[in-house]
């Protein structure tokens, strides 16, 4: 071949660059953010067995011998161990007293998490239950889901 002025080692060095961007186009496809963080969920163990707690359905769907069946029951499974794991809540007559009560009583009443529980027992004494809306976060909607709970003695 003859090189004429350079222009053939301008055309390989141009053919060579377009080669190295598509391979590291292609690459980053394979290997993308998502995938990637999809990827990291599914942890295995030293037994080679899947976390169904960092995996999707899909995810179990692919493990060798778990069917689609025996993946949405994995998945229910651990949706009924995290609904297990919410605070109880209360029945409904029953009263607690806000000037008294500890911060997991308070966690029982609906609206109220931990931080709200622990921001009633800072605003502490109440005189009436409505002092409790002094409370920050604690208005109209929260206000009125826990007022029959609730009683200041």
């Amino acid at each position: 071949m003859r090189v004429k002025n350079g222009i053939l080692t301008k055309q390989y060095c141009l053919i060579s660059f377009i080669l190295l961007i598509s391979a590291v186009f292609v690459l980053w496809i394979g290997i993308s953010p998502a995938s990637a963080a999809r990827k990291a969920d599914v942890q295995k163990d030293a037994s080679g067995l899947v976390d169904i707690n960092n995996a999707t359905q899909e995810d179990l769907e692919n493990v060798k011998g778990l069917g689609a069946a025996t993946a949405k029951t994995s998945i229910a499974d651990k949706i009924k161990t995290k609904a297990k794991s919410a605070p109880e809540k209360l029945a409904p007559g029953t009263k607690i007293n806000v000037n008294t009560a500890d911060q997991t009583m308070l966690e029982k009443l609906p609206e109220i998490g931990p931080v709200k529980a622990k921001a009633i027992i800072n605003g502490r004494p109440y005189n009436t239950i409505e002092d409790i809306m002094k409370v920050k976060r604690i208005k109209g909607k929260t206000f009125e889901a826990i007022k029959d709970y609730i009683v200041v003695k």
